[in-house]
């Protein structure tokens, strides 16, 4: 970022007080921006960390705060997954007994209890991302604020094609793993035991 001081110095008068603000498109070089102009024009300059230590601090540990939130979710999402998969699974006993007494391999019932829930997860993924997508747009129309009347109106989401790859990627992935010991468990059953269950 390059910054022309002389557009603005001159023009001051003996007395008179001049306030510059520049908006980074990363908030976490602002101290090394603030030296950086103090060292050009040895104007004061400051930085927002200067003014809102607690605000700092916050922004310093989010990372940490989004590992363990983003960490909570996923614990929350594959355990309902997997619920709901072993919940399939048994009420398909007897069905799957009878797959098996008709020869079907065990390795045959895991791929299809697999494959069943990957065929599920992928249209699920789809319109998870129509909905978020729909989310952020929604929410850059609020008349929100959150840095300072130089920022502008409304919140800045950005919103990639590769954001919405990744999720789904990573939806498709939390299924198949949280849907590998449902798969498992179906594919051990007794036939014998399964067929006479219901």
């Amino acid at each position: 970022m390059h910054i022309e001081l002389s557009a603005f110095l001159p023009t001051l008068k003996d007395g008179a007080s001049c306030r510059i603000e520049v908006k980074l498109a990363d908030y976490t070089r602002a101290p090394a921006m603030a030296k950086k102009l103090y060292d050009i024009s040895r104007y004061e300059a400051t930085n927002w960390q200067d003014f809102s230590r607690e605000i700092a601090r916050f922004v310093g540990n989010q990372g940490v705060t989004n590992i363990l939130f983003y960490m909570f979710i996923l614990l929350i999402s594959a355990f309902v997954i997997a619920n709901t998969t072993i919940m399939v699974v048994s009420k398909r006993r007897r069905e799957i007994g009878i797959l098996m007494a008709m020869g079907a391999k065990r390795r045959s019932i895991l791929m299809i209890s697999l494959l069943e829930n990957m065929l599920i997860s992928l249209p699920t993924g789809v319109l998870g991302a129509v909905l978020g997508y729909a989310a952020a747009q929604a929410i850059t129309l609020l008349p929100l604020n959150a840095t300072s009347a130089a920022a502008g109106d409304g919140i800045s989401i950005a919103v990639r094609p590769e954001y919405f790859v990744i999720a789904l990627a990573f939806a498709l992935s939390l299924n198949f793993v949280s849907g590998l010991y449902p798969a498992y468990s179906a594919a051990r059953l007794d036939p014998v035991e399964a067929i006479g269950s219901e």
